[in-house]
């Protein structure tokens, strides 16, 4: 689940929610059971992270709440792994340790909101997928069964630091791989526009660096409620559908950071 400890996005996608195609040779559980041990020791480290370089102590607490509960779970996964003949990873796999890389170049509120956009997103995935296997009948669903009330409750508290933390500017991941040959449409500036009130002309097509859950959090800053079925057109914007005054409009959000109802 770190997420661009996986996962791709720039940093790259979730955590315990990277394609399992890896584990060609395994059974569906075999591969699952090896994420989530990847999964956990990748949150073992983020973890260790945010208790290094996070400015606000409820981000270094959520952490330390983070490697508690994933070695616990990371017991009953090799557990599992054992049950299933499955020869466990040691550590987490390439792209995590990119991600973690990447993140570990940011300090202070950067790094808090971004850690925490990280979290949010990647749990997300991570109980979708933990979801899913918890619908077989084996050591592998037994243990992604017992784990997923630990995982709802890390997203629940990621939700609520997310919503805590002041909006920061121009601390987005680097792109992802799919949006690097895209060039702006004009030199990409450090965020100035406020996401209430957009500049003239938005949005904006150009390299988008925003993540879906900072765009999320972005466009939710500007006063707009349920977002939802975000994605990037072939200019670089997200585009979704939100709620605001009593009605569901089509919100974008540029490079910029322009927040625009259409």
């Amino acid at each position: 689940m770190f997420r661009k400890m996986l996962i791709g996005a720039a940093l790259p996608a979730a955590v315990l929610c990277a394609s399992l195609s890896a584990w060609a040779d395994d059974t569906a559980s075999q591969a699952f059971i090896k994420k989530a041990i990847q999964g956990n020791l990748a949150e073992i480290a983020a973890g260790g992270l945010a208790q290094q370089k996070a400015a606000a102590d409820e981000v270094k607490q959520y952490g330390q709440l983070l490697q508690t509960d994933h070695a616990a779970a990371n017991e009953k996964a090799m557990t599992a792994a054992k049950t299933l003949s499955v020869d466990a990873p040691t550590e987490p796999d390439s792209a995590q340790k990119s991600a973690y890389q990447k993140l570990s170049g940011e300090t202070g509120t950067a790094f808090d909101r971004d850690f925490v956009m990280m979290m949010v997103d990647d749990h997300k995935q991570a109980i979708a997928l933990y979801q899913q296997e918890a619908s077989a009948n084996d050591a592998a669903s037994q243990y992604a069964k017992d784990a997923l009330p630990t995982l709802q409750d890390h997203l629940a508290k990621a939700e609520t630091l997310e919503k805590s933390l002041p909006v920061t500017t121009g601390s987005a991941p680097a792109n992802p791989p799919s949006m690097a040959a895209t060039a702006p449409a004009e030199p990409a500036p450090t965020q100035t526009a406020s996401a209430e009130t957009p500049q003239q002309g938005a949005p904006f097509p150009g390299a988008n660096s925003f993540t879906e859950g900072q765009a999320r959090s972005r466009i939710a800053s500007a006063g707009f409620g349920n977002v939802s079925g975000l994605k990037q057109d072939d200019k670089g914007i997200w585009r979704g559908t939100a709620n605001k005054d009593g009605k569901t409009v089509n919100v974008a959000l540029d490079y910029k950071g322009n927040v625009v109802a259409q």
